[in-house]
């Protein structure tokens, strides 16, 4: 089946929204969904953004990861010029003006602290806070979803194990910068690499074998945060890192 005739996350097949409907959408009616989300760039938006075909109960159920991811995104330490657009345009100019995501708002300010890291100017003291993994990882999958939808369509990846490896500066100055960092030269170094956003918001590298069912991908926002999303079938191992 067509990859635009079925729901990109969920797999399941879509009905299209009859001409003159009116109510709310059927949970399997068709939508179109931006890969990554399109508030994760700045204004004005690229002309090359994704989209892949997204049933409206899926849709529907990403309205505050978008807005969260985007927060997380932007106050990661090494962001670039567009994320820090972002910072201060829409997330402190936009989500905490209007106090969007209180709940969420509130986690990341009871569990801010201050924490020495060592970066490669010498230590630095930043500004450290928890967050849920479990959304992140399931977001940045359905993102690595919609990629596989829009450049690898007939593949069918619905029935094949994913996992979402987080890299930050926290965790890389947590002792584990070595095995990480080789990790994301091997990606970057030996699978493909594509660019979106007129800030550079948003870069990822890809390698995936469609007969052996499997792919790694390397997702990078704003030059800062980087996740190693990889599937494979369900009755295989899978080393993420290419050879």
């Amino acid at each position: 089946m067509p990859s635009s005739r079925i729901c990109y996350i969920c797999g399941e097949k879509l009905i299209d929204i009859p001409r003159g409907h009116q109510g709310p959408l059927l949970p399997r009616h068709r939508t179109r969904d931006h890969i990554p989300p399109q508030g994760m760039f700045n204004d004005p938006k690229p002309s090359n953004l994704i989209t892949a075909s997204c049933c409206s109960d899926c849709n529907g159920k990403h309205s505050d990861f978008d807005e969260q991811f985007r927060v997380l995104c932007s106050l990661e330490l090494k962001a670039n010029t567009g994320g820090r657009k972002i910072l201060f345009e829409k997330v402190i100019g936009s989500t905490i003006f209007n106090s969007r995501q209180p709940a969420f708002m509130r986690k990341i300010h009871q569990t801010m602290r201050e924490e020495e890291i060592t970066t490669e100017q010498g230590p630095k003291c930043v500004g450290k806070f928890s967050a849920d993994r479990r959304p992140i990882e399931q977001g940045v999958i359905s993102i690595t979803k919609g990629l596989l939808a829009q450049f690898y369509q007939g593949f069918n990846y619905h029935g094949d194990t994913f996992m979402a490896l987080h890299i930050n500066s926290a965790t890389l100055a947590a002792g584990q910068a070595g095995t990480q960092q080789k990790m994301i030269e091997e990606l970057e170094t030996k699978t493909q690499g594509e660019v979106l956003g007129n800030h550079g918001e948003f870069r990822f590298w890809r390698k995936v074998e469609r007969e052996a069912q499997r792919g790694v991908w390397l997702l990078r926002f704003y030059d800062a945060l980087n996740f190693i999303v990889f599937h494979h079938r369900s009755s295989e191992s899978y080393d993420p890192v290419p050879t």
